[in-house]
């Protein structure tokens, strides 16, 4: 399974509740959700009560997607097309083996000062909270980035260019400060123990001591790879093959070895791409006949404009009937 969308810079404004003021919100591309026997579906975030924030985690079995929606989370069930929400909190994480995730909840609005808030493990797909850390008071904007262990006892946390590890039942069991923004995507917690952080080097970091491990042989831009592939920047680790990291660069999916190998090439102007633990190691295929779904939301575009039409048609309908009696009244009683 592998979810994906192209970008746009289209969007509108808004009024804010508290002060009246405009607020330009992005508008964002439905996404496209490629599964087994080369089928596809399209699924559109959008179609929310919250306005989707852009954020989008699929996990490692490629069953369910999270998507943002200011501070809660949607859940698709990719099998049965239904969706519900989680309201612990905004998408940032799934453990390896799918049966967790970590949700950040902020206090306050975007503008609050200092930033605070909690970061909530819970069970999936329930959405039952588990256990939850602080977020001490910090500088805006803001923003954290995080990877969950497997079982879910431990989250790494990069914030600021802090990095923290918290353990459920003990907090926080070390921290270090780096020069990196941002953990190195969501799968960045490694099969064998260890979380990757991207600084200079992609280098391991040990989950339980946070000391150095190994480093990873790349280079910046991944020289030597096509034009469309070579990037800068912290690379996205979006799954494993063994001990190698599969990761996106630039408009290609790369398994990082002593050779940089391409093994996916991504559309161009994709925002959006991310990809199943199985997907990552699978042949690539050329896609198959699309599967659009249920019939209602495969014609929805259509009933939606049928339902104004018919809304429409009704109301001038009443509107003659009302007339057509008021003049039978005037002439009856003349």
């Amino acid at each position: 399974m592998a979810v994906f969308d192209l970008s746009t810079s289209d969007g509108t404004y808004v009024t804010e509740d508290k002060n009246g003021e405009l607020k330009f919100v992005r508008s964002f591309a439905p996404l496209t959700l490629l599964g087994t026997g080369n089928r596809y579906r399209i699924f559109d975030p959008a179609d929310s009560d919250e306005p989707w924030t852009g954020a989008v985690e699929l996990s490692p079995d490629g069953r369910y997607l999270m998507t943002g929606h200011g501070q809660h989370t949607q859940l698709l069930d990719v099998t049965t097309g239904r969706t519900r929400l989680l309201p612990a909190g905004a998408p940032l994480a799934w453990s390896s083996d799918g049966r967790h995730a970590v949700l950040a909840h902020f206090d306050g609005g975007e503008a609050a000062y200092p930033v605070t808030g909690q970061l909530r493990v819970v069970d999936m797909p329930s959405g039952v909270v588990r256990w939850s850390v602080p977020l001490e008071p910090g500088p805006l904007p803001r923003t954290v980035d995080a990877v969950l262990s497997q079982d879910g006892s431990t989250i790494v946390v990069q914030r600021h260019g802090d990095l923290y590890a918290y353990q459920r039942d003990r907090g926080v069991i070390w921290e270090r400060s780096t020069r990196a923004d941002e953990l190195a995507g969501h799968a960045a917690w490694s099969p064998y123990g260890t979380s990757v952080l991207a600084e200079d080097r992609m280098c391991m970091v040990m989950a339980d001591t946070g000391q150095p491990g190994r480093c990873l042989r790349w280079g910046p831009g991944l020289s030597g790879l096509r034009d469309e592939l070579e990037f800068y920047g912290i690379p996205e680790i979006v799954g494993w093959d063994g001990v190698l990291p599969i990761v996106r660069a630039g408009q290609g999916l790369v398994r990082l070895s002593d050779r940089a190998e391409v093994l996916v090439r991504i559309p161009r102007r994709t925002r959006v791409f991310q990809i199943s633990a199985g997907g990552a190691r699978s042949d690539t295929r050329q896609p198959g006949p699309p599967d659009l779904g249920p019939v209602i939301q495969r014609y929805r575009p259509i009933i939606r404009v049928g339902s104004l039409v018919a809304g429409g048609l009704t109301a001038v309908a009443l509107a003659l009937w009302f007339r057509r009696r008021h003049v039978r009244r005037s002439t009856a009683r003349a």
